[in-house]
């Protein structure tokens, strides 16, 4: 990743806006480092009904002018190219595609610790596991990748060099070819095996 350039601390998350992504506490962690001094934006990509209350939540939260709202966008590489730090503060998740696309492209990044998010982070160690119902955590990982530039880029690294071991595209077409093939050979061994009619010899 490129020096980043002098100007607020641009934090990000890409995930539509509904109530199970949880915007609205990364709202609050925000604003709890506004209010700390912090110089930061926080962008976030994608569409849905909270549009508007996150942006009065932002509002109340002396947060004017530091939430952007990105909308759908087609190309999500080169909106999170633009960022310093991602954040995925969800309730429920399995294993998403935006943590995913912001781990290949060498991104910082915190998330809830919750589904296979914490697998996907190796447990913390390529990026910072959150509860997501506590701002205060939030705020305080995200303030200490901010104050860590060196942390910053050896999460970056680790989370790309990760995404392209354990989740690249060939990786995956291999383990689902695998499984593909363990099932056919295991419908195989049953549909070979003699069928028990019930009867016993000679009746």
């Amino acid at each position: 990743r490129p020096v980043r350039a002098k100007g607020p601390f641009a934090i990000g998350s890409v995930g539509n806006l509904v109530p199970v992504k949880n915007h609205g506490v990364l709202i609050r962690a925000c604003a709890l480092l506004v209010d700390k001094g912090v110089n930061l934006e926080l962008r976030l990509a994608g569409k849905g009904p909270l549009a508007r209350q996150l942006s009065e939540t932002a509002s109340r939260l002396r947060m004017n002018g530091r939430l952007g709202l990105a909308g759908y966008l087609r190309d999500v590489s080169a909106f999170l190219r633009k960022l310093d730090l991602f954040v995925l503060p969800s309730r429920i998740e399995a294993m998403p595609n935006a943590l995913l696309e912001a781990m290949a492209c060498g991104l910082p990044c915190v998330a809830s610790d919750v589904g296979g998010i914490p697998e996907m982070l190796e447990h913390g160690k390529c990026g910072l596991l959150v509860r997501h119902d506590e701002p205060a955590s939030i705020a305080r990982a995200i303030e200490s990748l901010l104050i860590n530039p060196p942390l910053r880029d050896e999460l970056g690294k680790l989370a790309r060099l990760r995404t392209c071991r354990v989740y690249s595209m060939q990786r995956m077409t291999r383990q689902y070819a695998g499984l593909y093939i363990s099932a056919a050979r295991k419908l195989r061994d049953v549909r070979s095996q003699p069928r028990d009619t019930g009867l016993q010899e000679g009746q």
